[in-house]
């Protein structure tokens, strides 16, 4: 009966490793839907997270943790835990048979070899637990670094593979610094792996010499006491039993070298979950919040936003806000952006405005004071460098923003590009109109702009500067109305509905001003040692209106 129950047991496990090989195979195409759905759950959050809490991270981070992260997190954690759970299963057989195989047979001798068999094959697990724990965190340490090194590497590549189309810029030894650039990241990351993968195998090399030592305790009290039985002429352990006694242990030492190895590469899963969920856990912004609002929860009225004492400061680590300046504004100093108006930008320098611009459109938050708008208020903020959408022709780039094809083929041709052409031929000066049009026919309440006709030839920056005149006054029908009249028309004497804050150099020849028009100097309102940092932008008198325009509207800004 007992040679019944080890066969049994064996049976049991030679199914169990069929099933589990068929189980890896299968799950191949599951683990892939499995991948891409913890990636769609990173482009998820990344499309949602606030601009100042995207800024922290690096877009290659994104970009490596969906690409590689998520494949170790599928492989080394998901299968390998159920591998680990299978082998637990096993060694709990192989225990399990080593001491029924022993139970009943007679002699102390017998009884002595089996406790020593069964002891060796158990003890096995402390010294392999202990090691593990003691080089847990200097793994850790080394396999953080190597994916480090690899995001590098990848980043400079994906760089190059984007940019391929003006690599004719380059000369020979822009070219030849590039390839040194991504050669030492390369090295760096080689250098990192193999230390990495040293410490792994090293983890399993000392579970595996354990083994063995195990291994043969059990060969060599078992050899002797089967010598003693032969020649002593005595029964209860025949050569069989010694066989059978050799083929328990090294059952279970392979189970546990399995299971040791698996919780090794466990540890390289843990790493990735670890950076995963810290790009998961990153601040989402709240949909139903539009305004931001530091110290007053809601606010009463609906026709302005306003600025109490902010103060913005660069965050530490701030990738992405290079463009931006600290600001800081005076004392009880309160800045009122009026609605339905063209708010013009100046008197402070360049990257001072841009921080203002972007604190006034919500894409970044003040470190103190108070910035308030109407909780139904949608303020929009173009960068300065233009962002199309991958793969898809200018026809196809406008209907994306709810355009009707016949407007989108309209607007199109007015810009005098080719509906089929693919955005990603486009010029920046051209791709930079694309994404402005885009966002006017998406009619945001207060549409925010920094240098938004910087890359464009003079004859589209005039077009564009009707456009948005257009849009200021009529919104996006304005704009379907333009396109079936003259240019001129869209200085008509309708009121305006829409608000639109940009900085004062961006309007010039630009028209004749509007009564809306307001005309926003900083300078005033910002500490000297902020304001002062570079020389303060001009403007021109003919690209402004007359100081009565100004003075009419000097409710605009109040100290």
């Amino acid at each position: 009966w007992r040679m019944s129950v080890l066969l049994a047991i064996q049976l049991l496990s030679t199914f169990l490793l069929s099933w589990a090989d068929r189980v890896q195979t299968v799950n191949r195409g599951r683990t892939g839907g499995t991948r891409q759905y913890h990636r769609w759950q990173l482009v998820s959050r990344m499309l949602m997270v606030e601009h100042q809490e995207l800024c922290r991270t690096s877009g290659s981070r994104w970009y490596y943790d969906a690409m590689q992260n998520v494949e170790s997190l599928t492989i080394d954690g998901y299968w390998h835990t159920f591998v680990v759970a299978q082998d637990c299963f096993a060694l709990c057989l192989a225990m399990f048979a080593a001491l029924l195989f022993f139970v009943g047979v007679g002699g102390a001798k017998v009884n002595s070899t089996a406790l020593v068999a069964v002891m060796s094959m158990i003890l096995v697990l402390p010294p392999s637990a202990i090691w593990i724990r003691w080089r847990r965190d200097r793994i850790w340490d080394m396999l953080m670094q190597r994916m480090q090194g690899e995001e590098r590497w990848i980043n400079t590549f994906t760089w190059l593979v984007h940019a391929v189309h003006g690599l004719y810029s380059f000369g020979p030894r822009e070219r030849a610094w590039l390839e040194q650039r991504w050669l030492q990241e390369s090295k760096l990351f080689v250098s990192k792996h193999v230390i990495a993968r040293d410490m792994v195998n090293d983890s399993v090399w000392i579970n595996r010499w354990l083994s063995t030592l195990s291994y043969l305790i059990v060969m060599y009290t078992g050899a002797l006491l089967l010598i003693d039985h032969e020649r002593k002429s005595m029964e209860g352990f025949k050569a069989a039993n010694y066989v059978l006694l050799l083929k328990l242990s090294w059952d279970f030492q392979r189970y546990m070298t399995r299971l040791v190895t698996n919780i090794t590469y466990m540890q390289k899963a843990s790493v990735s979950i670890v950076r995963v969920k810290e790009l998961l856990d990153v601040n989402v912004k709240q949909k139903m919040r539009l305004g931001i609002t530091v110290s007053v929860p809601h606010t009463e009225f609906t026709d302005r936003i306003e600025l109490h004492e902010v103060e913005y400061l660069l965050p530490s680590g701030h990738r992405g806000l290079a463009s931006m300046a600290p600001l800081q504004m005076l004392p009880y100093a309160s800045v009122i952006v009026p609605f339905q108006s063209l708010v013009l930008v100046r008197g402070a320098p360049m990257r001072v405005r841009a921080t203002f611009l972007a604190l006034v459109a919500q894409v970044v938050r003040p470190s103190k004071g108070t910035v308030l708008m109407p909780a139904a208020a949608w303020a929009v903020m173009l960068p300065e460098v233009p962002i199309g959408c991958p793969g898809v022709t200018v026809l196809e780039a406008f209907q994306i923003a709810t355009m009707a094809p016949e407007l989108a083929l309209r607007l199109a041709r007015a810009l005098g590009l080719e509906p089929s052409d693919a955005i990603g031929l486009l010029s920046p000066g051209q791709l930079q109109a694309i994404t402005l049009v885009r966002t006017m026919m998406r009619n945001p309440t207060v549409l925010v702009l920094m240098r938004p006709f910087s890359l464009m030839e003079p004859a589209m920056r005039r077009q564009l500067q009707w456009l948005l005149r257009a849009w200021q006054v009529g919104g996006a029908q304005r704009i379907a109305d333009w396109l079936s009249d003259h240019p001129g028309t869209a200085q008509g004497t309708r009121t305006s509905s829409h608000t639109l804050v940009v900085t004062s150099e961006d309007m010039e020849g630009a028209g004749p001003a509007h009564a809306s028009d307001v005309y926003l100097d900083l300078g005033p309102l910002l500490r000297s040692d902020v304001s002062s940092r570079s020389p303060t932008a001009s403007v021109s008198p003919s690209a402004v209106s007359p100081s009565a325009a100004w003075e009419s509207t000097s409710e605009v800004w109040a100290v």
